[in-house]
This record gives C-alpha cells, sequence and structure tokens, in this order.
C-alpha cells in the first residue's frame, strides 16, 4: 500500500472516532451513525471527499468481516453522493513544446521518457536500469495501480527519442540502481523532492502558460495517438498500463510487434516538438 493511501485512511479513521467522541462497541455502530457522520463531511467539505471517507470505512469493515469478526457493515448502506465529470485539462502541442525548451537537461530527459510512454511520473522516477534493455529495444515501467497495491510490471517499445536519452544517461552512469538518482541520497528521487514536486509548476511559470502536471502529459500523448488515426483503443489501453500482466520475464517473452506501429507516431511527437521550440527561437 502507497504511503499516501495509508495517510489518507489513517486521517479518516481519526475523523471518524473523533466525530464519534467516545470509545464505543463496533457492533452498536447503525446505518444512522453512518449516514450522519458522511453527511457531516458533505457538508464541511465536498462530495468527493465524502465519498471517499465512505469507501475507507466500508473497507475498513468489510477487512475485519473477512478476518473473522461477526459484525454488520453499515457504511455498505449509505449511498455515495454524486460526483461532477471532471474533465482533464490536455495541454496543447505549443504548450507542450513550451515546456520542453525552458527545461534543462534533467526536466527535458524525465519529460521526454513521459512522453514517449505515456507513464505515469513515478514509473519514470523509480526506473531502474535493470528495466532497461536496450538489445529488445524494450522498457520494463512498474506501478502499483493495482486492487491489491501489488508492483505490476508493463513493456514498452524503446523509441528512437527514448534510445537517444537513455543511452546518454548509461554514458553518464556512476553506479546505483536508478536511472534517475538523487545524488544527495544516491537513490531514487522522491515524490516530494523539490526537483520533482515543483518542476512542472516551475516551467509553466517560466514560459507563461496555464499549468498543467506530469499526469496531463499522459493524456496529451493518448490525445495525440488517437488524433493521428494509428491508435486503437486497445493500444492506448496497453500503452497506458491498464491492464494486468504478471512479471518481468513474462514481458519481455511476450515483447510484441503490435505496437511497433506507434512508435513513429511516438517520435513524430517528440520531432513535432523540436520544430515548434526552433519557431519560438526565431
Amino acid at each position: 500500500m502507497q504511503p499516501q493511501t495509508v495517510s489518507e485512511k489513517y486521517r479518516h479513521f481519526t475523523a471518524f472516532a473523533e466525530y464519534m467522541g467516545t470509545d464505543f462497541e463496533i457492533e452498536s455502530l447503525t446505518i444512522k451513525h453512518a449516514q450522519k457522520y458522511i453527511s457531516q463531511v458533505q457538508q464541511a467539505k465536498t462530495n468527493k471527499t465524502a465519498n471517499r471517507h465512505l469507501r475507507n470505512l466500508k473497507a475498513c469493515w468489510n477487512w475485519h468481516r473477512s478476518h473473522g469478526e461477526p459484525i454488520p457493515n453499515p457504511w455498505v448502506n449509505v449511498p455515495a453522493y454524486p460526483e461532477e465529470s471532471f474533465t482533464k485539462y490536455v495541454p496543447s502541442p505549443e504548450d507542450v513544446a513550451s515546456v520542453l525548451l525552458a527545461a534543462d537537461r534533467f526536466a527535458k530527459d524525465f519529460l521526454t521518457l513521459i512522453l514517449q510512454t505515456a507513464a505515469r511520473p513515478s514509473e519514470i522516477r523509480l526506473l531502474t536500469w535493470d528495466d532497461i534493455h536496450f538489445e529488445r529495444r524494450a522498457v520494463v515501467l512498474w506501478t502499483r495501480k493495482r486492487k491489491k497495491g501489488e508492483r505490476q510490471p508493463r513493456l514498452v517499445r524503446m523509441t528512437d527519442s527514448m534510445k537517444e536519452v537513455l543511452e546518454r544517461k548509461w554514458k553518464e552512469f556512476s553506479g546505483g540502481a536508478y536511472v534517475f538518482i538523487n545524488p544527495e541520497t544516491g537513490e531514487e528521487y522522491s515524490r516530494q523532492s523539490p526537483i520533482i514536486r515543483d518542476m512542472m509548476k516551475l516551467l509553466c511559470e517560466r514560459v507563461g502558460i496555464k499549468h498543467f502536471d506530469m499526469y496531463s502529459l499522459r493524456h496529451y500523448v493518448s490525445q495525440r495517438l488517437i488524433d493521428g488515426g494509428k491508435a486503437k483503443g486497445v493500444d492506448i489501453q496497453r500503452l497506458l498500463g491498464h491492464q494486468n500482466l504478471s512479471t518481468t520475464d513474462a514481458y519481455i517473452r511476450s515483447l510484441s510487434p503490435d505496437l511497433s506501429h506507434l512508435d513513429e507516431e511516438l517520435d513524430n511527437l517528440m520531432k513535432s516538438s523540436e520544430k515548434k521550440q526552433n519557431v519560438t527561437r526565431h
């Protein structure tokens, strides 16, 4: 389980305990108690926050039930609040080009790998040299976005733009497991490291454009591939890592040419950005 997930659950459980105000028998908790608490959270916060409290409390009771506690779960009878549809901001090609132009070498390398893989920022941040397979033109990305929190791998093809970045970083390699090493610790960067946490905010401010984060680049890549007419829905699903696969070996053995037709399009994203950078310079 990710640290931020643990932290959220702890906050929600603590908030409910403070709401109850005193020790109570867990069997005595009624649907009315549960409804009243979630209603109070909704009134003080938002529908989305109330639903997150409901989800975590429901899961807590279910966990105890699955471990032999013969207790009712009143949270399952509390309906979730409706949430407004949220459209994620997708930056324009011009804005992406501006950010890449303003980026230093570290930031440009990091963002290039996201743009070439549609990876989550953590998947690039935690990328190790064991995950890089130059001879197979393949990179293994790992994610915890699974129901039980296990790390799951997925294989992505190494485009020419990726190969250029990774080969240069390999030549500069001076020890350590990670592709992007924090020189202060000799280990990977944490998600709260200023160079990672503040990267997009500072770059967007520097070029004077609407702020977007690294996750927006995943959506940018998906949209550009779909708009280019060369990617099917299943291609995008696989590229984003929304399918369950077993192990790194399985990834390597099953390296499929099915996504090879996306290589040119992914490289073209970088070439298009570079052209826009040249126009901006002049």
